[in-house]
């Protein structure tokens, strides 16, 4: 037999879920927020070699600009540097 009780609503335990933003995304999130709309952004340090490595880099900027608040266009340049385009 199960022993169970009857709770609140306000007494419902929960946990967070879902993955913890990496410290690259926290760093692009800082250089991020304080842009104006427009501002495009070059980060050479997030530089792709290949599709898959754009892929990561992408996710990487757009967690950032979640984490700032802010919309964003990533454009890649031939050399595979981001250039962020602040979209609000």
């Amino acid at each position: 037999m199960f022993n169970f009780e009857l709770i609140s609503e306000d007494d419902v335990e929960t946990t967070q879920r879902g993955r913890q933003p990496s410290e690259e995304a926290q760093a692009i999130a800082m250089i991020l927020e304080p842009q104006s709309k427009g501002a495009i952004i070059r980060i050479e340090e997030l530089r792709a070699t290949n599709e898959a490595d754009k892929v990561t880099k992408g996710n990487q900027i757009r967690s950032g600009a979640k984490i700032a608040g802010r919309k964003v266009g990533i454009r890649w340049s031939p050399a595979g540097v981001p250039q962020i385009e602040m979209k609000d």
